[in-house]
């Protein structure tokens, strides 16, 4: 006997509420990150309007030793995500990828799961690395545009003591000349326990801030959440410009006997030769920055320190660490993204 289709695979053609007509079935990349429990689809309406649908699959969870363990989890994290999106979209934050709508469909002869739970975003054009890979050579101006947009949007995030957690070129999404930074799965809200808050770390393991590979995590909730934002804002700067994100370039330059996997004590021990490495990742960083903005690479890797600094305690602009309150502000960050991204855009029209 053949094995039952799982429903959330069975969305395409079918018609959800709000007129929304499942269109096509996204395939996962062989090199996509993230979750295994969901399905992507397009979607479509009468008026033209697109969307991205994403399905929830439980059957992985159903086949295990102890469904109701394996399925407690993934119902929790879907229902903490759609709270932190009905969040952001309340709060109309612009440059974050929230949800249109969400619901539950029934899918004819789906069984036991025969009623998908899903949500539906706008759909962008593509992610970062996608753009990244179509753009010009040296397209500096989009570069720090679109990295203002995201630190715009981390600052909506952060005024509602939300720490998004997961900054990474592909939640990183493009709509015409806008980005944005979506799945919030990984998110953090101050006060509000998450499903995945007992985990050092929770976004994606390959752009994991440096301190924690060795394991240091501080216990207060700024330090360790917005900090790691920073951290990871840093390193999509780094991306995308260097195409490798932080930690793996520091990494790159530190002997194997200081590689987390060797290192056996703490991470202050550590921290002098973690520090010498990055310092030398940022010099390579601001060799490679020049060919994009050769009259600004210093000052754009000045900020890529600020939000990359090995010691947590002394992550964020020099000027806002002056206050516990402030230290993780990324006004400042923007202000100047801005400044640079003007500068590069002037450049891009008069050559144009």
């Amino acid at each position: 006997m053949s094995a039952q289709p799982v429903p959330a695979y069975q969305l395409l053609g079918l018609t959800l509420a709000d007129d929304w007509k499942v269109v096509e079935q996204i395939q996962r990349a062989a090199t996509a990150t993230g979750g295994c429990f969901s399905v992507g689809y397009f979607v479509e309406k009468s008026d033209g309007r697109r969307g991205f649908l994403k399905a929830l699959d439980f059957s992985l969870a159903l086949q295990s030793p102890d469904p109701v363990a394996a399925l407690n989890p993934l119902l929790d994290a879907f229902e903490y995500e759609r709270n932190m999106l009905n969040i952001c979209r309340a709060r109309r934050m612009s440059k974050v990828a929230t949800a249109i709508t969400d619901g539950v469909v029934d899918v004819p002869g789906g069984g036991l799961l025969s009623r998908v739970s899903y949500l539906i975003f706008e759909r962008a054009d593509r992610d970062s690395r996608a753009h990244l890979a179509a753009a010009a050579q040296f397209d500096a101006a989009w570069r720090l545009r679109s990295l203002h947009h995201i630190a715009t949007a981390l600052k909506q995030l952060h005024a509602q003591n939300i720490a998004h957690q997961d900054v990474k070129p592909s939640n990183v999404l493009v709509f015409g000349d806008t980005s944005k930074i979506a799945d919030l799965g990984r998110a953090s809200q101050m006060g509000i326990i998450a499903p995945h808050d007992g985990e050092p770390f929770a976004g994606d393991p390959q752009y994991t801030p440096i301190e924690v590979c060795y394991g240091h995590v501080d216990p207060e909730w700024r330090r360790q959440r917005l900090g790691a934002d920073l951290y990871l804002f840093g390193s999509l700067i780094h991306f995308f410009f260097a195409q490798v994100a932080m930690t793996p370039a520091t990494l790159a330059l530190l002997a194997p006997p200081h590689w987390p996997i060797h290192w056996g004590d703490s991470y202050a021990a550590v921290l002098p030769y973690v520090r010498n490495a990055f310092d030398n990742a940022c010099s390579d960083f601001q060799i490679v920055a020049q060919q994009f903005v050769k009259n600004d690479a210093a000052e754009l890797t000045t900020l890529l320190r600020y939000l990359c600094e090995p010691d947590p305690a002394l992550r964020g602009h020099p000027l806002n660490r002056r206050n516990a309150a402030t230290q993780f502000s990324v006004e400042r960050f923007i202000s100047r993204l801005d400044v640079l991204a003007g500068k590069a855009e002037l450049g891009f029209f008069k050559m144009s």
